[in-house]
């Protein structure tokens, strides 16, 4: 029985194989444009930007032990519905509608990491009760979650961290994917790695008080800057007299 492969195409005339992706043999008007998505989508940025900004300031007015909470299981129903699922949504519009890979990247992981955070704090999964017998064991778990270990390591405030691609090292190298845009959005990211440093610290110093709400300080600031990102897209000239000056860059376009 002959084989034919069913994703080419074959031109019976010319007996040549046509590839599904070669639009130079198929009518203009059954291409899909590259922009499909921006004529009937509108910019989901903010909503990438404002789901992040609010899941972290949660977690930061716990980490602050603002009002006498300390316990950070309110942040599960925001995490993964708010900061995770609807920031995932974000960007992978991102990718899909406006083909912007920073963005798209950015949202879908730090989307995956509000699920993936929610999931510690849900005792279905088991993840705390595993390390039940030893608490100190989880504190440097949580460690590795922020940052991950690697057999290069440094000294850092007397602790020994042991640093791999992980939240800390990809939010970092993410800054610099940043420095040429603008001083608005360049320090969210700023703020956010230095938060992630310093609450990573926190854990591997046994969840030191003054390292764990100094994070809870700079996710706050790393919150208000989310927000200022969200609302300057979000305040237009046809819906608004408030303008929110980015700040460029003498360096960037």
């Amino acid at each position: 029985m002959e084989m034919h492969n069913v994703f080419v195409h074959h031109d019976v005339e010319s007996q040549r194989s046509i590839s599904p992706l070669d639009k130079s043999h198929f009518p203009e008007s059954h291409i899909l444009p590259s922009n499909i998505c921006t004529a009937r989508f509108g910019n989901p940025k903010p909503l990438g930007l404002f789901a992040f900004a609010l899941t972290t300031a949660l977690l930061s007015l716990i980490n602050l032990h603002s009002r006498g909470v300390d316990t950070p299981n309110i942040v599960v129903g925001l995490g993964l519905a708010y900061g995770g699922l609807a920031q995932f949504v974000a960007g992978i519009l991102e990718l899909v509608c406006d083909g912007d890979t920073f963005a798209g990247v950015a949202f879908t992981s730090y989307g995956t990491f509000w699920i993936a955070y929610s999931m510690t704090l849900i005792p279905w999964f088991g993840i705390q009760n595993s390390y039940a017998a030893n608490p100190s064991e989880f504190q440097n778990a949580m460690g590795h979650f922020i940052i991950c270990i690697s057999p290069l390591s440094f000294k850092l405030l007397v602790l020994e961290l042991r640093l791999t691609v992980g939240w800390f090292i990809f939010t970092a190298l993410m800054t610099i994917a940043t420095i040429r845009t603008d001083l608005a959005f360049f320090s969210l990211f700023l703020a956010l790695s230095t938060t992630f440093l310093i609450l990573a610290i926190g854990f591997y110093n046994g969840e030191n008080e003054g390292c764990i709400k100094t994070a809870g300080v700079f996710g706050m600031i790393t919150s208000i800057l989310g927000w200022y990102n969200g609302f300057a897209i979000i305040y237009r000239p046809e819906n608004s007299w408030i303008r929110l000056p980015n700040g460029k860059f003498p360096w960037g376009d």
